[in-house]
């Protein structure tokens, strides 16, 4: 599989999408009695974890071309 840095950035700006998407439903859904707040929780941080990531790798990534 090659992965190229548009693929990495597409990728973050996916990741960062959800994650907005979901600091927006989630607090409803809590409010609503459709999901724990725990949950909600658990779910915004593991998204935030990956967009994080993505954002890690992008860095890393542009660093290692400007040394090379």
């Amino acid at each position: 599989m090659n992965i190229t840095e548009t693929d990495i950035d597409e990728m973050r700006r996916c990741a960062a999408r959800e994650l907005s998407m979901r600091l927006l439903v989630y607090p409803k859904r809590v409010i609503a009695g459709k999901m724990k707040q725990e949950q909600a929780d658990f779910e915004i941080a593991g998204m935030k974890k990956i967009v994080d990531y993505f954002s890690y790798v992008q860095k890393t990534s542009e660093l290692q071309q400007k040394l090379f």
